[in-house]
């Protein structure tokens, strides 16, 4: 069964919209919202081959200005999100003002536990900052995640922290394409990279109730 057909799905900081398509693709009606019009743009070209019908909005997500209240059965917050976010109470009141009665708020992004350290594979882990440090480079904590989304008055439902499935997490692009299968086999195993001790990442659910 297909949950997401006819849903209102809203994608603030759409990024490179990779989930903005996934949902319309399942028959969803997306807005995607995005500060850069250059994100927005590139987007629709992509949306328009492939015959895909998708609202463009720009907007900022911590406020969502150009948003209705009550409109969207779900608001999706995809990785690296969070780091651009410099009012997350704002950000959470906003989704919760947008969503319907009942909808649903879902936050993927890096597991804050990663934050503080350099995140270098096969080494030990290396501590850049602490992890009570939030500015200047808009750490959230998971409290602080927790707390805005229960101060916005939606109601968690379920949160997962998640490890790394392969390779891509700790190589950029340009790093992965040049490793050997023999250089990365081992590389989620935590006895031999210790970094991959922390989760990746972090799932919030939470409920417009």
């Amino acid at each position: 069964m297909n949950c997401f057909a006819g849903k209102k799905i809203l994608l603030p900081s759409s990024g490179d919209n990779h989930a903005a398509l996934a949902f319309a693709l399942f028959g969803a009606k997306v807005t995607s919202a995005d500060i850069s019009e250059r994100q927005l743009e590139n987007a629709k070209v992509i949306a328009d081959q492939w015959g895909l019908d998708i609202e463009f909005v720009c907007d900022n997500t911590m406020e969502l200005s150009q948003i209705k209240d009550s409109t969207y059965d779900l608001v999706y917050t995809s990785n690296g999100t969070l780091s651009w976010i410099g009012d997350l109470l704002g950000m959470y009141r906003n989704i919760a003002r947008v969503l319907k009665e009942d909808g649903y708020s879902v936050m993927y992004d890096l597991h804050p536990f990663n934050r503080p350290f350099t995140g270098e594979p096969w080494k030990e882990p290396q501590i850049r900052k602490s992890y009570q440090d939030i500015y200047p480079d808009l750490h959230w904590r998971v409290q602080d995640i927790v707390n805005a989304n229960v101060m916005s008055g939606l109601q968690i439902k379920e949160m997962s922290e998640l490890t790394a499935i392969d390779a891509s997490f700790w190589y950029t692009y340009e790093e992965l394409i040049t490793k050997t299968e023999e250089e990365t086999k081992d590389i989620n195993d935590w006895k031999k990279n210790p970094m991959a001790v922390l989760p990746a990442w972090m799932v919030l659910i939470s409920q417009k109730r």
